[in-house]
C-alpha cells in the first residue's frame, strides 16, 4: 500500500541471495537464480578497493547496489579498513546517497592519511570529484590511503 502511495510500484522477487566470495573478492546479487549484480573489490594494503560495480539495468533502482554495499561495509568494519572508489560521472549520485564521502573535501582529507601524496598541489591533481572514500566507525587513528 505505502509503495502505491509513492507512485512507484516495485517488483516483488521470489529470492534474493548475495553471495559474498572473500577468495575472488566479489559480491554477486542473484533475484530468481539469476545474477543480476556483481561488485568486484580487493584488499589492497590497508585499503579495500572497489575495482568494478555493475546492475542489470532492468533492476537498477530497486536498492540492490545499497544491499551489495551494505555487505562491503559490514566487510570492511571487520577488517577496520576504509573504502575507497572512483565513480563513473551517471554513478556519483548513488554513491553520495549510500554514505560515501568524496575524497576532495578538506573535512574528508583530515581524516586520513595519504601515503603517497608529497604536498597539496599534488593532492589536488590526483583527487577528483568522483573520487569516493567511506570509513567505518571504530577505525582507530587515521587511516593509510593510497591514492
Amino acid at each position: 500500500m505505502a509503495n502505491q502511495m509513492r507512485g512507484k510500484k516495485r517488483k516483488k522477487y521470489a529470492g534474493i541471495v548475495i553471495n559474498l566470495n572473500m577468495i575472488k573478492e566479489e559480491i554477486t546479487v542473484f533475484v530468481d537464480g539469476k545474477q543480476i549484480a556483481r561488485t568486484y573489490f580487493m584488499f589492497d594494503g590497508p585499503m579495500i578497493r572497489v575495482a568494478d560495480v555493475s546492475t542489470d539495468d532492468s533492476y537498477q533502482l530497486n536498492g540492490y547496489g545499497r544491499m551489495m554495499f551494505d555487505v562491503l561495509k559490514t566487510v570492511a568494519r571487520h577488517h577496520k579498513m576504509p573504502i575507497i572508489l572512483w565513480s563513473l560521472d551517471s554513478s556519483i549520485q548513488f554513491y553520495e546517497k549510500i554514505g560515501m564521502l568524496h575524497l576532495n573535501d578538506p573535512e574528508v582529507q583530515k581524516k586520513v592519511i595519504f601515503a603517497n601524496v608529497k604536498d597539496e598541489k599534488h593532492l589536488k591533481r590526483e583527487i577528483d570529484n568522483d573520487d569516493f572514500i567511506w570509513l567505518p566507525k571504530g577505525l582507530r587513528g587515521r587511516p593509510l590511503i593510497y591514492l
